[in-house]
């Protein structure tokens, strides 16, 4: 069956940064996540070059279409998406979700070792991968 020519075609974007070179030098990489196709990309990673892409990459019809977006913790990002995308859900990339995760889990574990006393954190030094391994 054919796309009428009422829908908008369906577009899952995700709003990321790409690291180039040595130097602080991020670019803003627009994609569609259930294609895999890179939609646009801008020079720097600032709310106004997400909210660009998303203005020039999309019609409105695909940005009114968009149910949710998928892009990393970056404030700028959040913003952007939330003034152009409206209707959108946000939903956190895995990585971030993760990593923040992560280091919530080893604030807990420090926490807990220095709470036990100097024996248990002289035995705890040093052992994070082997408790995180296991």
């Amino acid at each position: 069956m054919g796309l009428h020519q009422t829908e908008a075609p369906a577009t899952t974007p995700r709003a990321d940064e790409i690291h180039r070179g040595k130097t602080q030098k991020f670019y803003t990489v627009l994609s569609d996540l259930v294609h895999g196709e890179v939609i646009g990309l801008a020079k720097d990673r600032t709310e106004a070059s997400l909210t660009g892409l998303l203005n020039t990459c999309l019609d409105p019809r695909q940005r009114a279409a968009v149910k949710a977006v998928c892009t990393d913790m970056h404030q700028p990002y959040l913003n952007a998406v939330s003034e152009v995308l409206k209707k959108a859900e946000i939903v956190f990339d895995k990585f971030h979700v993760l990593q923040h995760a992560s280091a919530a889990l080893d604030e807990v574990r420090r926490q807990e070792f220095f709470r036990a006393g100097v024996v248990m954190r002289a035995y705890g030094r040093g052992k994070r991968w082997l408790l995180l391994r296991r």
